[in-house]
């Protein structure tokens, strides 16, 4: 689907107002031939609430592909700044950031100006939905370029949201690139002959004495919390793999990081990769109860060293917090087949 000259008229439009509070875009200047993504469609998708009434158009430049690995990377960190703000916060319009060449862009149509405790305001929980079914249509699609999303609450539209991939990628981007291929070309090597007889962590063996961790990663920005992990098993594409953490982290983002839970789990849109981890220790029981600030970095961070490795995969891990065993977990390939979202 190729789509006609409105479409880069109002990409043009958008970089040039994304400074203007005001800016107003109405329904009709969109490109009518785009995926509708209803409330419907995205219960079936995601775990965080959704809005009665919200709903997305989503948009796709078909002219521009790029690594579709990196997108999901940045993508990644971009819903990992947005969980660490109040999910009913309101978002700036011309609010932007450029995460390993790829931007991020929210903009309140005019017509709909956000007012204190006002239903039309364009909020957190709306920008983290838009990037979670906007990624999984990327991907479905596979066509990974410049994007649009725009937020409907009762039918009326009130804000927008541009993924824009930058024509000459950061170092990052570039590293990544030369390092794991290009999306699915990516071999994620298998675990180690030791452990490639071993399963998942279960609810079942979680506290076994069997468990055993090989390597380990440092939260550069909390050196008290280490991430033990072992890969085993199967491998699985990287951008799958960052799938799951991107879903991951969209269901987190309706609870403050202090919140505890005893157990966290789901899967990436396709269903191909399932997360789970499961708590060590009660609340009562811990100095440093399993908050979801910590879920949120090791969901974050241990993709991303196994990326690094170019071992993509299923990987068993542990949390440690100031020395005390906090959780277990992985990521691993569903033992039960489960069905696509089409």
């Amino acid at each position: 689907m190729v789509y006609n000259s409105r479409f880069y008229l109002f990409a043009t439009l958008l970089s040039l107002c994304a400074s203007i509070d005001s800016l107003f875009l109405p329904s009709s200047s969109l490109p009518q031939t785009s995926a509708l993504l209803n409330s419907s469609y995205i219960n079936r998708l995601v775990k965080p609430p959704t809005p009665a009434g919200f709903e997305v158009l989503f948009y796709v430049d078909q002219g521009h592909t790029y690594d579709p690995t990196n997108f999901y990377i940045s993508a990644v960190d971009a819903m990992y700044n947005l969980t660490k703000r109040d999910y009913e916060a309101i978002v700036r319009s011309g609010q932007s950031e450029v995460i390993r060449g790829v931007q991020f862009s929210y903009f309140q149509q005019r017509k709909q100006q956000p007012r204190p405790g006002g239903q039309m305001a364009m909020r957190i929980k709306h920008v983290v939905l838009s990037i979670l079914v906007g990624m999984s249509q990327m991907d479905k699609e596979n066509d990974f370029g410049t994007a649009f999303v725009e937020m409907k609450q009762d039918q009326k539209g009130f804000g927008l949201m541009e993924i824009l991939a930058q024509d000459f990628p950061g170092p990052e981007a570039a590293r990544s690139a030369q390092t794991a291929g290009v999306g699915e070309k990516v071999t994620a090597a298998k675990g180690d002959a030791d452990s490639a007889a071993k399963g998942p962590i279960t609810a079942e063996n979680m506290n076994s004495p069997n468990l055993t961790f090989s390597q380990s990663v440092i939260d550069p920005d909390d050196p008290n919390l280490t991430i033990e992990y072992e890969r085993y098993g199967e491998a699985i594409a990287c951008k799958t793999l960052f799938g799951a953490s991107l879903d991951a982290l969209a269901s987190s983002a309706p609870y403050d990081g202090t919140h505890t839970t005893n157990s966290f789990l789901g899967t990436d849109w396709s269903n191909q990769v399932m997360y789970q981890l499961f708590s060590l220790v009660g609340e009562k029981e811990s100095r440093f109860p399993l908050t979801f600030a910590i879920i949120r970095r090791v969901m974050m961070l241990l993709p991303m060293r196994v990326f690094e490795e170019q071992s993509c995969g299923e990987v068993n891990f542990r949390i440690v917090y100031r020395g005390e065993k906090k959780g277990v977990g992985s990521f691993r390939v569903p033992s039960i087949p489960t069905m696509k979202v089409s």
